[in-house]
């Protein structure tokens, strides 16, 4: 358990990120296999909860802090876990790292909590890392979170055309990113949470 006394060191305005546990599967493994939310996030078939202990061990023991930082998103003031939000794909020498996130509850979504994640990842990743762009892909057809990414800063640059298979269909895929000069000129105090 946190100490929850303490100043996170990854937080938004109403989330902070800590390092994901062994303890926080079960909300992943609830999500995961839940057809609503595992399947729009990427998950397209079920899985064990051994299988997922198996994963997490190795995730936060080999490549936490190596080639991304794997955080689980919570409340400010909380230490439950309500998703996961990712900077992976690190790739120091030209710069880049992929974000990628997952709320574990359908009743979470639409309530700026998304936002406020990533907002704290992309402060996180220009503050802390030498990283110059940070992007991510979504769906073409998930209009809400291409929204939640655009009111964090991040820009389109392009579309994947066919690159997804979504219930048995290819379907288009956005690339969005933000770049360090375009987070530096953002007014951290204006951006959208909500």
């Amino acid at each position: 358990m946190a100490d929850l006394s303490q100043t996170p060191m990854v937080q938004g305005k109403v989330t902070w990120l800590r390092a994901m546990e062994k303890r926080d599967l079960d909300t992943f493994y609830n999500g995961r296999n839940d057809l609503r939310i595992g399947y729009e996030a990427g998950y397209y078939f079920p899985d064990s909860m051994m299988s997922l202990e198996r994963w997490c061990e190795n995730l936060m023991s080999e490549r936490h802090g190596k080639d991304g930082f794997y955080f689980t998103i919570c409340r400010q003031g909380s230490d439950e876990s309500l998703g996961a939000a990712w900077l992976w794909h690190l790739n120091y020498k030209d710069g880049n790292a992929e974000f990628s996130i997952f709320l574990s509850d359908t009743e979470l979504m639409g309530k700026g909590l998304g936002t406020d994640a990533l907002n704290a990842i992309l402060d996180f990743g220009f503050n802390n890392l030498p990283l110059e762009r940070i992007y991510l892909t979504v769906r073409a057809g998930s209009k809400g979170a291409i929204r939640c990414y655009e009111k964090a800063g991040m820009i389109v640059e392009g579309t994947l055309r066919k690159s997804e298979r979504y219930h048995g269909k290819l379907v288009d895929q956005v690339l969005m990113s933000i770049l360090r000069d375009e987070w530096e000129k953002l007014d951290r105090n204006l951006v959208e949470t909500t």
